[in-house]
């Protein structure tokens, strides 16, 4: 689905105008392509990350990125296609393509290989160096310029191996495009980092220095590849601008706008110690249910402030963090099983997602400890005392909530339950503990938190502390975290406890835990508290 995303994004932004990290740039275009499970060919460790790491430093700079993702023949072609109508249109003054993959010679031409490549098809099928450069180079302008990020590994050819350096880069053939580029020494290599290779980390650590002007920007990738690499790698510099180009221009110092900030936000961008920006998710995902009018009201009495309370959850998770939010509002047993199942099949597969389930309405428990079982309450459940067996098949028990987050492959999933006696459910699902400061791995390990309203005894009001302390944290009006701007679920835990027992006293404690995975590392889900815009 990102793919199909991504190049339907492309075909729209070729018509008209599309979005910016900042208003002002809407001629600062980059476009940025990752492709690194082939077919037929070794897999390009680390070139899908490498490329979505690029794209958002891209998109802090400044730039309109359009970036897609292990593309075919046809998809790549849309790419070029795309290049070649925004050049015509004069779309574009400041242009920066980004490719990272495979790349082969046929004869004296380089083509970029799609991840369905095929070694017996004929090579003029698939885009080339040439066609590309000739597209960027076609501003029309004095002040255009286009510069080229070539991160490639030489697939094997049956024919003489060309290079870019046989390409005629002369000041004849060029004088509005730059092209730096860096041969992979070993495509199936991930080396000693797990996120990006030598070259990306550069490109990204020189992207994020004001008032670099290109020449600089090459010489410190330079130096940064060739160390690392121990001089196997030495990317090269070649063509000519009509003028100094700059990715971030020193006046932009500073400048950082509401929707840049909201891409940091949404996908928790953390620089790491080497420089680069590494992307802690892909995407991010709210599945956010309200029970607010129940059928047997005479058991269980109305809840107006849900409504509210939602609505309030809901926006600060679209506005302050990037999520996509889907609302369901008083459901029956049936609805809540459907929203549940459709929520964790569609977004529940993407290892990199974050994804919230938020739930306020009634909550109820059975049993004594340590036999008893906490219990959502869907608007169509029955009375427990004089309908049990209705209740037991209306109601979802907190083991089914358990399998739900057990099938999910995301590796940070927060279930936040703001209703009667759901403490309970800490007591069915309670595993281990993030540490309170932030560490690395809490990016990447697994985890299911959960955060309950209230204790397994304790009736909560319809006018709810906890979700109005919820959004606060999560809206940055009052510090949950630490000072570096990350707010992980366990200090998020933490402030909710806290703060609601420093209002409702011993009537009310939040409880939280996490559900037990075994056999990983456990991280802890992630918030990044950008200031108001």
């Amino acid at each position: 689905m990102q793919r199909a995303i991504s190049l339907m994004c492309f075909a729209i932004m070729a018509i008209v105008a599309g979005g910016t990290a900042r208003a002002a740039d809407t001629d600062r275009i980059a476009w940025v392509v990752g492709n690194a499970t082939y077919q037929q060919l070794p897999s390009v460790a680390h070139a899908v990350n490498d490329a979505r790491t690029v794209a958002e430093a891209l998109r802090l700079a400044g730039y309109e990125v359009r970036d897609a993702y292990e593309l075919d023949e046809s998809e790549l072609s849309v790419v070029w296609l795309d290049v070649k109508r925004t050049m015509a249109q004069q779309a574009c003054s400041d242009c920066v393509f980004y490719f990272s993959g495979h790349a082969k010679a046929d004869g004296a031409e380089q083509r970029f290989l799609p991840v369905d490549y095929d070694e017996d098809y004929p090579p003029f099928i698939y885009p080339s160096f040439r066609e590309l450069f000739e597209a960027l180079n076609a501003h029309q302008t004095d002040r255009g310029a286009s510069v080229l990020l070539l991160d490639v590994g030489q697939a094997p050819s049956r024919s003489r191996s060309a290079s870019f350096l046989e390409f005629d880069l002369s000041a004849k053939t060029v004088s509005r495009t730059a092209l730096i580029f860096s041969f992979r020494p070993d495509v199936t290599d991930a080396g000693d980092d797990e996120h990006n290779s030598p070259f990306a980390r550069a490109i990204v650590k020189e992207l994020r220095k004001p008032g670099l002007e290109l020449s600089d920007f090459y010489r410190g990738i330079a130096a940064d590849v060739r160390n690392e690499t121990e001089g196997r790698t030495w990317p090269r510099l070649m063509g000519f601008l009509p003028r100094p180009f700059y990715f971030f221009p020193e006046e932009d110092r500073g400048t950082i706008s509401a929707e840049t900030a909201d891409l940091r936000a949404a996908h928790v961008i953390v620089p790491q110690a080497d420089g680069s920006l590494v992307p802690t998710y892909t995407t991010s995902h709210a599945l956010l249910i309200g029970a607010s009018h129940y059928q047997a009201n005479a058991t269980w009495f109305d809840l107006p402030g849900v409504e509210k309370d939602v609505a309030a959850v809901g926006k600060v998770l679209a506005e302050r963090h990037g999520f996509e939010v889907t609302t369901v509002m008083d459901p029956t047993k049936e609805d809540l099983e459907t929203a549940l199942a459709e929520f964790a099949a569609k977004n529940g597969s993407d290892e990199n997602a974050r994804l919230v389930v938020y739930y306020a309405g009634h909550g109820y428990t059975l049993g004594v400890p340590p036999l008893r079982t906490g219990w959502v309450v869907p608007v169509d459940a029955p009375d427990p005392n004089k309908d049990p067996s209705g209740f037991f098949r209306t109601a979802l028990s907190m083991d089914q909530i358990s399998k739900y987050s057990l099938l999910i492959n995301a590796k940070h999933v927060l279930w936040v339950f703001d209703s009667c006696f759901s403490g309970q459910l800490i007591e069915t699902l309670r595993g281990g503990e993030a540490p309170d400061k932030w560490e690395t791995f809490l990016q990447t390990g697994k985890v299911r938190r959960v955060i309950t309203s209230g204790s397994a005894d304790q009736l909560v009001p319809d006018r709810s502390v906890f979700a109005s302390y919820f959004v606060a944290a999560l809206d940055g009006s009052l510090q949950a975290g630490g000072d570096n701007g990350l707010l992980t679920g366990n200090q998020l835990s933490h402030f909710l406890k806290g703060k609601v027992i420093q209002d409702r006293g011993d009537s009310q404690t939040p409880q939280f835990g996490t559900i037990k995975l075994f056999g990983a590392q456990e991280g802890d889900i992630i918030f990044r508290i950008e200031p108001p815009g």
